[in-house]
């Protein structure tokens, strides 16, 4: 840990301690003030008051903030009180420092009695990051400490890694535990924040520029609802609701905006700007394709080839008949001159492309592709993300302390580098060892050319070493599966077993997937081995039910369920006002189709865009069931059902998954009923891993509902 730089400098700030936090209580809340360009955070209603009134002027929110435990919480036994100072101005210092290191407080306390004024020992309370692995406990998220490093000492602190890189790029020095590229100052608690109060502004943010160019500005344009009387935005120069974006050097930087009004202050409003190299002229591209004539199922993969290096790719669907009728192919990377479209039905298609550059946007490419009626294998899953995606496989789930743990990342797309948490590696496995009874989380993010991927985790708890054989229990991923499903069967063990054998089950390790083609209970069970020998057997029973009528309710096989009502007539849908989009939460999106809808030009459209929190892979389906993601195969195209008899009707796997759909239309093989309700579901779930991809406590987003006409 590199602890804080005392010179005698200024830190420029506005507050002093009114009264101590309550342990374990609230949000603390960053705010920033333009003139300073300093950072202040306090979870104290005064001085949050203070500072949203005006009364002290020149701050404003970020729209950034992270959450501690609530008082009662059990978690708090283990937490460790934040210390605060504040410079004293008569030696040129006025700004406050923070730290949940007793050894940092007690060296400021003693060393800088007069320079630094302790306001608090405790002004609320935190978690300490493993000094060991740099890990954060369970439940609890890192903040990052970076200090500006200038006369006029400042520090921010934020959980945001997008809000890291873009300090880091200005010149601000890391500061913290663990690893050096990206230490932790404490942990925060890993909790949804409260919503905004009802009646405070929701806003939207368009960027002036499809493609940003480095050392041209872009405005940043707010559109917002309620009447918003102040514009709080980040990155950028403000000026009320619109605010310009600059950047010197290629790369993604995000901004981020809080508008408020009397009521409060509404959700924090994101985006992310792809600052690339100025290009001297516009794109100018041809369009080939695997094949001009291919079987439905059959893998069809189209390539650009253009000129002065776009880095938007704009893949479109068009009609043969109308080729300016064109849909956005949601399958296809924004960032990649390949794509691999799916066939969804017989018949000619014009498959076209636009790429942009800071420089301007091509002209449509195109090019004929006919699709043929056959037996096929299904449609090709969609493409993978240009980035790698990773897969962790532990050598066991449950080692024995004091023994060697490999950890190997299967990946996608050709890693260059890995960067692991609680681990010490750069290639694609990793090996630890543990001297204590614990669970700990690894974690992976390989990169390649095109970026660093989702990271992918996993958990192993280390155990005493084996005095016996294992003894273990058996868990389902649901306890009502339907047939034609699978269900997830985890074998619980001590003594750290090193093999298991498995019966009614194909599997060699502590998971297996079971499937059943009939209805009726169906017994599975499991025998673990380690050096004392096998175990005896544990066993589980499953009974399998068949599978459910149309429009049936799935949602009892997920805990943690979310229902909204997407408006027909269009609109965005923010999974903030619903409670928070948690890593394990399932939405199911309910679509009233009105018995009078048709569709004339245009399809409808479904989309989730995420604006807010981590990135996430997400599967979105369409069905007459909720919750339903029925014949998901891992890494593979999954199983559809025009009549959600047995499956979904559509499946989207993406960042932001979308499905188009027409109404009543015999052509379309996504067509919605008029008088007919339909749900869209989303889950944060990887469809190249089959895992959970939301690594931060939520991955909050939108849905756009756009309708036919």
């Amino acid at each position: 840990m590199s602890l804080l730089r005392l010179p005698a400098v200024a830190l420029a700030a506005a507050l002093a301690l009114s009264a101590a936090l309550p342990a374990g209580a609230g949000t603390v809340v960053e705010f920033y003030h333009r003139g300073l360009d300093h950072y202040f955070v306090t979870g104290l209603p005064a001085e949050v008051e203070a500072l949203d009134s005006g009364r002290l002027t020149g701050w404003a929110r970020t729209g950034l903030s992270f959450e501690t435990f609530a008082a009662g919480d059990a978690r708090l036994a283990a937490s460790a009180p934040v210390c605060r100072f504040l410079g004293n101005p008569a030696r040129g210092l006025t700004s406050h420092f923070y730290s949940a290191f007793t050894e940092e407080c007690t060296v400021v306390k003693t060393r800088w009695p007069e320079e630094w004024r302790l306001e608090t020992d405790e002004l609320f309370r935190v978690h300490l990051v493993n000094p060991v692995t740099g890990l954060c406990p369970a439940g609890t998220k890192a903040v990052h400490r970076l200090w500006n490093g200038r006369a006029d000492t400042n520090h921010r602190y934020t959980t945001e890694r997008s809000v890291f890189d873009a300090m880091r790029l200005k010149g601000y020095v890391a500061e913290g535990t663990g690893n050096p590229q990206l230490p932790v100052a404490f942990c925060a608690a890993d909790v949804a924040p409260a919503p905004p109060p009802a009646g405070t502004p929701a806003c939207t943010v368009a960027a002036g520029s499809v493609v940003a160019a480095v050392g041209t500005p872009v405005t940043l344009t707010a559109t917002c609802t309620n009447a918003p009387t102040t514009f709080a935005w980040s990155n950028c120069t403000p000026s009320g609701a619109t605010c310009v974006a600059t950047a010197t050097s290629p790369g993604r930087l995000a901004y981020t905006l809080v508008a408020s009004n009397a009521l409060g202050a509404g959700a924090q409003v994101r985006i992310e700007l792809d600052w690339q190299l100025p290009a001297s002229a516009a794109p100018s591209c041809s369009v080939v394709a695997s094949s001009a004539t291919l079987q439905l199922g059959s893998a069809l993969t189209l390539t650009a080839n253009c000129s002065h290096a776009p880095s938007q790719f704009q893949w479109m669907g068009c009609s043969s008949q109308l080729i300016e009728l064109c849909n956005v192919l949601s399958e296809c990377p924004s960032t990649s001159g390949t794509c691999r479209p799916i066939g969804t039905q017989a018949g000619p298609v014009v498959y076209a492309l636009i790429a942009r550059n800071s420089a301007g946007a091509s002209p449509k490419a195109n090019v004929d592709v006919e699709w043929l009626s056959g037996v096929g294998s299904g449609p090709p899953p969609p493409p993978p993300s240009p980035t790698p995606a990773c897969v962790i496989s532990p050598s066991s789930s449950s080692p024995a302390i004091n023994t060697t743990l490999t950890l190997t990342a299967s990946c996608t797309n050709n890693p260059t580098g890995y960067a692991w948490t609680g681990c010490s590696s750069t290639t694609s496995t990793c090996t630890t060892t543990e001297s204590a009874a614990v669970t700990r989380n690894y974690g992976v993010a390989a990169r390649n050319s095109a970026g660093t991927g989702f990271p992918a985790q996993v958990s192993v708890t280390w155990q005493s070493p084996p005095t016996a054989p294992p003894v273990c229990t058996i868990s389902a991923s649901t306890s009502s599966p339907f047939v034609g499903a699978g269900v997830t069967l985890t074998a619980n063990c001590t003594q750290s077993p090193t093999g298991w054998q498995w019966t009614n089950c194909s599997s060699s390790t502590s998971t297996c997937t079971a499937t059943s083609s009939s209805a009726g209970p169906a017994t599975y069970s499991v025998v673990a081995s380690n050096q004392f020998g096998p175990g005896s057997a544990a066993s589980t029973t499953l009974t399998w039910a068949s599978a459910p009528p149309p429009g049936a309710d799935l949602c009892d096989s997920y805990g943690d369920v979310m229902r909204i009502d997407l408006p027909w007539s269009g609109g965005i849908v923010d999974t903030r006002d619903g409670g928070g989009l948690r890593p394990g939460t399932v939405i199911a999106a309910r679509l009233r189709v009105p018995a009078n809808a048709t569709s004339l030009q245009r399809q409808g459209q479904v989309r989730f865009y995420e604006y807010i929190d981590g990135p996430a892979a997400r599967q979105l389906t369409v069905s007459t069931s909720a919750c339903d993601f029925r014949g998901f195969v891992v890494g593979s195209a999954s199983r559809t059902d025009p009549t959600s008899v047995s499956a979904p009707i559509a499946w989207s796997n993406s960042q932001t998954p979308g499905i188009n759909f027409d109404i009543s239309s015999a052509a379309s093989p996504i067509r919605l009923v008029p008088g007919q309700t339909y749900y869209f579901n989303l889950r944060n779930v990887d469809w190249a891993s089959g895992v959970n991809s939301c690594t931060v406590g939520s991955c909050n987003g939108r849905f756009q509902m756009t309708p036919p006409n």
